[in-house]
């Protein structure tokens, strides 16, 4: 899930820190697995949360036991608003895939160079139609697999391509710099999320699409699926 915290001017980087203080607090919860914290790099106020648990459930019965305690007092004294919270599962943007990743599990490119490996479940597969994704792939889109970023373990050195996005951020792309494959992708902007290229997983059979991405840039003929979520940008840009 991702939690959304809208600090008081100027007060991110506090909140951050009291967020980072609470979080071996949530060790104690079932169904608590990881946590990532980081802010918004064109908006130090705008606090992004990764949260993993089992189920969602877990996670509420966390917050109000929290909030039976009057835990949650120092944070709210930091906030303009209550905290946003989207549940992966039920969003039709962010829909975990339904398959079953063994974990961990592995990739690299083409030619051996580049190798990594992953040990956490994804969150969402997703088939992206932007140009730049078009340009790197040959094709009308590109498949990825979004994980936590701290998950993943490479080893080589891929090269990397930055574009602009068009909320101003950096968009970059990492490939190997001798065979050319495609190997990861991500924003400056949700540091949090590394996106795997599918192609380049040793088993891309579990990574079945959950959701479409930038389809207002798909060429005419590129085949839409009508049975997942279609966002014409990003989901959070409706």
């Amino acid at each position: 899930m991702v939690v959304t915290f809208r600090a008081l001017p100027g007060r991110g980087p506090e909140l951050i820190a009291w967020l980072r203080t609470f979080h071996p607090r949530l060790r104690a919860f079932a169904g608590f697995e990881r946590i990532a914290v980081h802010h918004d790099q064109q908006d130090p106020d705008h606090v992004i949360e990764l949260e993993q648990w089992r189920a969602a459930d877990d996670h509420r019965a966390m917050v109000e036991a929290v909030a039976r305690e009057g835990g949650w007092d120092t944070m709210a004294a930091l906030l303009t608003s209550e905290p946003e919270t989207r549940y992966l599962r039920a969003d039709g943007g962010l829909t975990a895939s339904p398959a079953v990743f063994t974990l961990p599990f592995h990739g690299g490119c083409a030619c051996g160079a580049i190798r990594y490996t992953c040990d956490a479940a994804p969150l969402t597969v997703a088939l992206c139609f932007c140009r730049d994704c078009q340009r790197a792939s040959g094709g009308a889109c590109s498949t990825g697999v979004v994980v936590p970023a701290e998950s993943l373990r490479i080893t080589g050195s891929p090269r990397r391509h930055i574009t602009r996005s068009d909320l101003g951020s950096d968009a970059w792309r990492a490939f190997c710099g001798d065979c050319g494959s495609p190997l990861f992708a991500g924003n400056s902007r949700v540091p949090t999320f590394t996106v795997i290229k599918v192609a380049s997983l040793d088993d891309p059979s579990p990574a079945e699409p959950r959701t479409q991405v930038w389809t207002m840039s798909a060429p005419p003929w590129a085949h839409i699926e009508p049975q997942l979520p279609n966002h014409a940008k990003n989901p959070s840009r409706r």
